[in-house]
């Protein structure tokens, strides 16, 4: 077993290639799949490691290297952080984001790029989107190309 090097507790439960449902069932979690997931139950945190997930509703799907949650309303994700929303077809990529579940947003303060209908891009540092309402807000945009028909 691992121990966090920091504080010397020992994880509860060590899965590798496993599935994990983040999130309310009433709620249209995620549904995460994890080279490992390393459960403390003392700290209610979790930990995932090359994660790939989707919203069970289908509406979000993506990837990453790394995951981390204190409880089961937000989860960090980092790493190569890839996000598909199937509704509107967009494309967002940053280094970290922070998936909330109660309310379906993903937020991040450093680079995103948002990539709409495979043409128009937007980069911006600082963003955040609400995946039921498929509204997205940038506090200071890079870079914007948008293609015309």
């Amino acid at each position: 077993m691992e121990a966090i090097e920091s504080s010397g507790i020992l994880p509860d439960i060590i899965m590798e290639n496993a599935t994990y449902v983040f999130g309310r069932p009433d709620n249209s979690p995620l549904i995460i799949s994890a080279d490992k997931i390393t459960v403390y139950n003392s700290t209610s945190e979790v930990i995932f490691e090359n994660l790939s997930f989707s919203q069970e509703d289908g509406k979000l799907s993506g990837s990453c290297s790394s995951g981390h949650s204190y409880n089961e309303e937000e989860i960090y994700l980092s790493g190569n952080v890839e996000l598909f929303n199937s509704e509107d077809e967009a494309r967002i990529s940053a280094e970290e984001v922070i998936w909330n579940d109660e309310d379906k947003t993903i937020a991040s303060d450093g680079t995103v790029t948002v990539v709409f209908e495979e043409e128009n891009t937007i980069t911006a540092e600082g963003f955040s989107a609400n995946i039921n309402r498929n509204s997205y807000e940038f506090d200071r945009i890079i870079e914007g190309r948008f293609e015309g028909e």
